[in-house]
């Protein structure tokens, strides 16, 4: 289990190693285009529950942190359903894509995440190929 640490005072959204991946690819994407978004989810029973939303721009403090060290395959698929939620006028949705709580495993993924295998077409994400990857359409 992953983790995105946001802003000044680390607010810690735990997310599974591979979704967190594709995430990194659309908020870096979104970032360098100067987009900001909206990022939400809900907490966890054990954290208080509730819903979180941040707004997501160039000046924010992002750190991604993996539980594993092996490159992660990249779905085509799921990083376009991530950037076109990114886009929408809701922006990032992680409760509604996941269908659960952040930090809990799903029980009822977007079809872009029910297959845990990398897709024909996928490749692993390496620090590199992250700094490489081209833009996704709006």
């Amino acid at each position: 289990m992953g983790r995105l640490l946001y802003g000044a005072s680390r607010m810690r959204i735990d997310i599974e190693d591979r979704l967190l991946a594709h995430i990194e690819v659309v908020i870096l994407s979104k970032l360098r285009r100067s987009e900001g978004f909206a990022l939400s989810w809900v907490e966890p029973m054990d954290a208080g529950s509730g819903r979180r939303l941040v707004w997501l721009n160039p000046t924010a403090e992002l750190v991604f942190e993996y539980f594993g060290s092996r490159p992660i395959e990249v779905d085509r698929a799921l990083l376009e359903e991530l950037s076109q939620r990114a886009n929408s006028n809701g922006g990032l949705n992680l409760h509604e894509l996941l269908g659960v709580s952040a930090g809990t495993a799903p029980s009822g993924p977007s079809s872009a995440l029910q297959n845990s295998t990398p897709q024909p077409g996928s490749r692993p994400l390496s620090r590199s190929h992250r700094e490489r990857t081209p833009r996704t359409a709006p």
